[in-house]
């Protein structure tokens, strides 16, 4: 579980920005409520994710991203979470390599670290990708991967702005 006092502030941050153009404050204060109740249940407050040369998150099929042995492939394309940073090194240098990802020059990928919210921010909007693989060994969270979808982020959401609002997070 993360440290509640740094996801608010984290919370407080996402909030103070100005977020998309049309968007309520009041759907904006939502959508950080259920984003703070997900950040309650993965095991770190940043992760590293792998963004392109033009400012696109890299996504990739789920076996390019889950630990050996995984049961099932998720279908779809995935943007990878890492807790741990030679994780997403280990994931960078197999990328930019071609193997077994293929990738062309101009399409080079490097490594941000990101807030967890901001993370789970960015999934509310993918559209080219099904959702985030959050990967939290070894730095020992409960679940240490956790596949959250953009359509349940959206599901919690939707189910959020039917309840009464509560006051944003101050």
């Amino acid at each position: 579980m993360n440290d509640l006092a740094a996801l608010h502030d984290q919370a407080r941050s996402l909030l103070q920005q100005s977020p998309p153009a049309g968007l309520p404050p009041q759907a904006v204060a939502a959508a950080v409520e259920v984003l703070l109740e997900v950040a309650t249940q993965l095991g770190s407050l940043h992760y590293y994710l792998l963004r392109d040369r033009s400012g696109g998150w890299g996504a990739f099929e789920s076996e390019e991203i889950l630990p050996e042995p995984w049961l099932q492939p998720l279908p779809g394309r995935w943007l990878a979470a890492y807790a741990d940073l030679e994780q997403a090194i280990a994931l960078q240098d197999r990328a930019n390599r071609g193997e077994p990802i293929r990738r062309s020059p101009a399409d080079l990928l490097e490594i941000e670290e990101v807030e967890v919210l901001r993370v789970l921010w960015i999934g509310l909007g993918l559209t080219r990708a099904s959702g985030l693989i959050f990967l939290d060994f070894p730095s020992g969270s409960s679940a240490p991967v956790t596949a959250i979808s953009t359509q349940e982020l959206k599901r919690q959401l939707a189910i959020a702005l039917r309840r009464p609002q509560s006051p944003p997070v101050a």
